[in-house]
């Protein structure tokens, strides 16, 4: 399925929300009794926004995506959710986590050669150190993706300015401090 850039829109998809929306209507249902109605429910989430999660942000001439996704279901959820047309756009993934943090390798899952994933140093201790990053790097070359070394947000904003085409398909994710430190850097 091919999904231009004009084509997409700053609605999140029910799907990265999965079972826990189901079970915040179950219990709504419960809690609420016969007041509840699902469609009214269905209708208000439909408009509704989480910032920080699958938010689309247009900066300049790019579309980036933004989302705060920090483990393997996570990543699962938001990669599988991105729109793309493999034969002409790039994936390029702006990647900061803590180091308590894992499962950053499902998101090779959903890359294809080509792809550059920018690790990012992020201004807090808790962010993870290169030598943790060392079999995520490997996998990720394996697979013909490319990972640089992590920087702070800033430099790895200019390198991605420096180098995005139009077409491409940019995410900075990996943890809440990304997101943040990622909209202040684009912004």
């Amino acid at each position: 399925l091919a999904i231009r850039q004009d084509q997409w829109t700053s609605v999140q998809p029910a799907s990265i929300f999965g079972t826990d929306l189901s079970l915040a209507i179950l219990a709504a249902k419960h809690i609420l009794g016969s007041g509840f109605q699902t469609r009214h429910a269905q209708a208000g989430l439909s408009r509704s926004v989480l910032p920080g999660r699958f938010q689309w942000e247009t900066i300049g001439d790019c579309r980036i995506l933004f989302d705060v996704a920090h483990n393997e279901q996570a990543f699962d959820k938001l990669f599988g959710s991105i729109p793309r047309d493999a034969h002409s756009q790039r994936v390029r993934i702006i990647l900061g986590m803590q180091k308590n943090k894992q499962g950053e390798e499902a998101i090779l899952r959903h890359l294809l050669p080509g792809d550059t994933v920018h690790l990012v140093r992020l201004a807090t201790s808790r962010t993870k150190p290169w030598p943790m990053w060392q079999r995520f790097v490997r996998c990720a070359r394996r697979r013909g993706v490319d990972v640089l070394p992590p920087q702070a947000m800033a430099s790895v904003r200019r390198s991605v300015v420096r180098s995005i085409r139009r077409e491409d398909i940019v995410v900075v994710t990996g943890s809440f401090f990304t997101v943040r430190e990622g909209l202040k850097a684009w912004r």
